[in-house]
């Protein structure tokens, strides 16, 4: 009875070890990342595209916080996120089995008057467990863009490492 016993825990743990990997690799399988403009000009309301690939063939939502240094959001009329404050908001990507992979939304923001410098990055509010598994070492798209003021240029300039 003990030999039975151990076996069933031990096949159960295997199901479950595989589930687990199959729940973590379809969830893990999608990118999100910032588009990289070459510049900025000061004093005037602008975008940045914010993009999401969904790599599996599944419905699913993924939630991103888009955080702005140096930058204020902009309210204008019709936009697609949730301010959660100034310098933050709330962007939800909606994939639909069998629908579009990879989607685009642009997010409006005002660069700080007087500011040499200013970045906008993407990622999560509070990470679920599967997160974890999401290596955003090896991607190869920037979830952080920054810029510098260019008194040369009179704009801010993509500042890159």
């Amino acid at each position: 009875m003990g030999i039975k016993k151990g076996f069933t825990v031990i096949v159960l743990l295997i199901t479950l070890s595989v589930s687990m990997w199959a729940i973590i690799t379809a969830e893990t399988s999608f990118d999100y990342w910032l588009g990289r403009r070459p510049y900025y000009i000061a004093n005037q309301t602008d975008f940045i595209l914010v993009y999401c690939k969904n790599g599996e063939n599944i419905d699913r939502e993924i939630d991103l916080i888009i955080t702005l240094n140096n930058a204020t959001l902009s309210d204008k009329s019709g936009i697609p996120y949730e301010i959660v404050d100034e310098g933050r908001c709330s962007l939800r990507f909606e994939f639909l089995k069998g629908g579009t992979r990879a989607l685009s939304q642009r997010i409006f923001f005002d660069i700080d008057e007087n500011s040499d410098f200013f970045s906008i990055s993407v990622g999560f509010d509070r990470p679920e467990f599967w997160h974890l598994f999401v290596n955003r070492d090896i991607l190869e798209h920037p979830t952080t863009v920054a810029y510098q003021w260019s008194e040369q240029h009179g704009c801010y300039l993509l500042f890159e490492k």
